[in-house]
């Protein structure tokens, strides 16, 4: 699971806190895309393979492919769970993912080497109690998250290009 998986691999590289993030998100946009949403998603529900370190999301119990309409009741693991999607009356949609989603980055990015402030800032607004403060896609999450990431190939290719121009 990531959770075992983090435990066994603190302090992780920010390049594999990255990787991890990006598979996770594109793997729960895929179900967003065919209007599944987990309901359940947390580090125990998320394995990473041993020998392709391909992430992959199960458990698949709690969720919901009904145009996004609640067909259960308040379900998923309390610590993970968005505030609507505890309350009877609460209205469930892909947001609710996202709210999951920011709380599993804070898990990452507390077994991250160093501090990475830009991306816990990313899994606050994904953790916003209210849906509407939170990214309206899981797209637009990688898009920000993404951005906070340095290039350091870029970086060694300007000071080389720097070094031959002063040289």
């Amino acid at each position: 699971t990531l959770r075992q998986y983090l435990k066994e691999n603190t302090p992780l590289p920010h390049t594999e806190a990255l990787r991890i993030i990006n598979e996770i998100g594109k793997a729960t946009a895929y179900l967003h895309a065919n209007k599944i949403i987990h309901r359940d998603l947390k580090p125990e529900n998320i394995m990473i393979d041993g020998s392709t370190h391909t992430v992959k999301i199960i458990d698949l119990g709690c969720a919901d492919a009904s145009d996004y309409n609640v067909i259960k009741g308040p379900a998923g693991t309390r610590h993970y769970a968005a505030p609507e999607q505890l309350s009877i009356e609460g209205k469930i949609d892909i947001r609710t993912d996202i709210y999951a989603i920011g709380k599993i980055i804070r898990d990452i990015t507390s077994a991250t080497e160093g501090n990475w402030r830009k991306a816990i800032q990313i899994a606050n607004k994904c953790s916003e109690d209210n849906p509407k403060d939170r990214y309206s896609s899981v797209a637009v999450l990688l898009s920000e998250f993404n951005k906070t990431q340095k290039h350091p190939k870029v970086i060694i290719i300007a000071i080389a290009i720097i070094a031959i121009i002063i040289g």
